[in-house]
């Protein structure tokens, strides 16, 4: 199932920066507020109980432009204050309902999920993938994320790609042992597509920043074409954005450009 959890971290964290943004850029505010008189403007402020109103002109005055602003900055803030509340008591009250959480609470009679409830739930049975991917797992300890067809992944913005295509119906497998020249890769998806029945490599670089991180996603994009696997031919790239994130409309048109 979804990791709504870590989505709504991620999401809180976001708004978290936003907010210190939006505060650093109100550090030193205009005093007073616009008066919009037909179709120009006053600045009005009020000082020591005594009110003045100074004609600005039209809207292209550097001080409406300053004071529109702030009025939005301030109301953005406000809401994502508002929002950072709300996320706080979701993350305080919210659960994952999946088998294998479930099986934690209610007791040893009932620890092992029966098989048929996976497929009740249309989730997948751990049981389903071989032997070798589930103990060969590489770094099992960071596989901290569930998406929505119950498997394990490391990063929020995985979560959106493999969740995109499992609503398209389109079969993958993560991390799965892929050998060139010795070297065991791990692509984060492999796919094979409905469309021409072709296997295609999906890579989410999501610490380009690092020089050490990057180094490596070079010299295995270099090993993908060592086996054949292009970039924008079979080999689908996508990288998360200066905050972190990734644009999941870019992940929908990719599914549609290479599977659809």
């Amino acid at each position: 199932m979804q990791d709504i959890i870590g989505i709504v971290e991620h999401e809180k964290e976001l708004q978290q920066k936003q907010k210190e943004k939006i505060i650093l850029s109100l550090r030193k505010p205009t005093a007073g507020h616009l008066v919009k008189k037909r179709n120009y403007y006053y600045w009005r402020v009020s000082e020591n109980g005594k009110v003045t109103e100074v004609y600005l002109g039209p809207e292209t005055h550097p001080i409406v432009q300053r004071l529109k602003k702030q009025k939005y900055l301030e109301e953005s803030k406000k809401i994502i204050q508002k929002n950072l509340i709300a996320m706080d008591k979701f993350l305080q009250s919210y659960e994952n309902y999946d088998p294998i959480t479930v099986s934690g609470k209610i007791g040893k009679t009932y620890e092992v999920p029966p098989d048929d409830v996976f497929e009740a739930m249309d989730l997948t049975n751990p049981k389903d993938w071989d032997e070798k991917y589930w103990k060969g797992a590489f770094l099992e300890e960071s596989l901290i994320h569930t998406t929505s067809k119950g498997h394990k992944v490391r990063s929020k913005s995985e979560i959106i790609i493999a969740n995109q295509l499992h609503l398209n119906n389109i079969k993958y497998r993560y991390e799965p042992y892929f050998e060139v020249d010795g070297r065991n890769l791990r692509p984060d998806f492999m796919i094979i597509s409905p469309r021409d029945n072709e296997i295609y490599i999906w890579e989410h670089f999501g610490m380009m920043k690092d020089i050490a991180y990057r180094k490596k996603a070079l010299e295995k994009i270099y090993y993908y074409m060592q086996k054949g696997y292009y970039p924008w031919d079979r080999l689908i790239m996508t990288f998360d954005k200066e905050d972190e994130s990734i644009d999941s409309r870019i992940v929908s048109k990719l599914i549609e450009l290479y599977f659809m």
